[in-house]
């Protein structure tokens, strides 16, 4: 971590996107609340698809839209109200779309599944 960087244990949300656990406040620029993104060599997060290189590296869940004051979920869990996916199931980096959750595995060698539990409850 740089010296300005935050790890913190942190619980929160706004009701649409509720989290707990690890969280890192590094990184410039700016996130959709939600998306899984990767963190650069330049210091920013990038968004990524389960076909790229970067799929291997740091990967995190944006908890709101600027990464060095929302921060970045690392380990923990996130809760969307909107996420359309099946109780217990796990989900996936897509290789569709950019920082987006996916419920079957991509068709890849690098099939690593983001979330082992998508939701605790119905």
């Amino acid at each position: 971590l740089n010296p300005d960087g935050v790890m913190e244990l942190g619980v929160g949300g706004d009701n649409a996107t509720d989290y707990s656990g690890t969280v890192i406040k590094i990184g410039t620029g700016s996130a959709t609340q939600g998306s899984i993104r990767y963190l650069t060599s330049s210091n920013t997060w990038g968004t990524v698809i389960a076909t790229s290189a970067n799929a291997t590296k740091l990967l995190a869940v944006s908890i709101g839209t600027d990464p060095d004051d929302d921060g970045m979920m690392l380990h923990g869990i996130v809760s969307q109200e909107s996420h359309g996916f099946n109780l217990g199931l796990p989900l996936y980096l897509s290789e569709d779309s950019n920082g987006t959750f996916k419920s079957s595995a991509p068709f890849t060698n690098k099939q690593r599944p983001v979330c082992k539990n998508n939701r605790l409850y119905a």
